[in-house]
């Protein structure tokens, strides 16, 4: 039986997929145990990390069924995560094209919003 997909996979939506799995690689990142972040103890880290948005779980036969208060919840979720990484000064978020090796710090351009983190 051949496979027919409801969606197309166009450039812009494979460009969020992309995004996605980069945010579920730095969530991972910044949970190691060994990593000297003050970021890591932050709750919404545990939310968005088991959404079922990140999990996936709207392509796949898994019976989760997303609602507008579940859309609403998780982009309010996104937003709080952003806000933790986008400097309220230069309106610029947190990178490691940033970092500073002095002070083990990853910041935004400006330098005002800055977490220690050791390579």
């Amino acid at each position: 039986m051949p496979f027919n997909p409801k969606f197309t996979i166009t450039p812009k939506i494979n460009k969020a997929l992309v995004e996605i799995e980069r945010v579920r690689g730095f969530l991972d990142a910044v949970k190691r145990k060994d990593r000297k972040c003050v970021l890591k103890d932050q709750p919404i880290f545990e939310r968005i990390n088991t959404s079922m948005f990140l999990g996936n779980r709207t392509s796949h036969d898994s019976g989760f069924s997303e609602n507008i208060h579940d859309l609403k919840m998780f982009y309010d979720d996104v937003s709080e995560l952003e806000g933790l990484f986008r400097c309220a000064q230069c309106n610029n978020l947190i990178s490691k094209k940033h970092y500073e090796d002095v002070e083990n710090t990853v910041k935004c351009s400006c330098g005002v919003l800055k977490y220690s983190w050791k390579k």
